[in-house]
């Protein structure tokens, strides 16, 4: 009966890690300039999940410089997603896009609350590693070309969506976006204790 126990067990874990392919992507630092950000997307992007951890790299770079987070924006989303405009190379993102940055300026810790190790308690403070665990379901199909994958969030119960596709030069975009500026649980404010 052990025995049976036991296999049914593994069998168990084998199919829970099998169902779920993860990614845990690691950078150095928050890029700071058009060229590193560049750099950064032709080593990240050439799979959905990189794709899926440069977009939420530009949501924090926004938070920190909106001229150069418009223009990560536009590098990171599908062509589908952008209209003429004056952001990066004659483009810019739909009008509707502005209202997800209007709320994240409001609410900053929207993008940060992506990277591991981050959490509310501890006021979405940026770790030292930076970190962001992305899945992919291992059976998931593309439909039309788009992959959809799941990037964690310590500010929230479950992981939010992102559908990637990818263009014609191999690098994967993103095409649906919007789960990730919904907000999540606020930072939690530090209290005077009087002492």
């Amino acid at each position: 009966m052990k025995k049976i126990f036991l296999l049914i067990f593994c069998s168990f874990i084998l199919f829970h890690k099998n169902t779920f392919s993860q990614n845990v992507i690691v950078i150095d630092s928050i890029p700071d300039s058009l060229e590193s950000f560049i750099e950064l997307r032709d080593e990240l992007a050439i799979s959905p999940s990189g794709g899926a951890a440069l977009f939420a790299i530009a949501m924090i770079i926004y938070t920190q410089n909106k001229e150069l987070g418009r223009k990560a924006f536009v590098i990171t989303l599908d062509r589908s997603q952008l209209v003429k405009g004056d952001d990066y190379k004659g483009f810019r993102p739909q009008r509707i896009f502005d209202y997800h940055l209007k709320n994240l300026r409001k609410k900053p810790w929207i993008a940060k609350s992506y990277m591991l190790d981050t959490s509310p308690l501890l006021n979405y403070e940026t770790p030292y590693k930076i970190k962001y665990k992305i899945k992919k379901e291992k059976y998931n199909t593309e439909f039309n070309g788009q992959v959809g994958v799941y990037i964690n969030c310590t500010g929230s119960i479950r992981p939010r969506e992102l559908k990637m596709i990818k263009n014609n030069r191999g690098i994967w975009k993103v095409i649906v976006y919007r789960n990730l500026f919904k907000d999540v649980a606020p930072p939690t404010p530090n209290v005077d204790d009087g002492f």
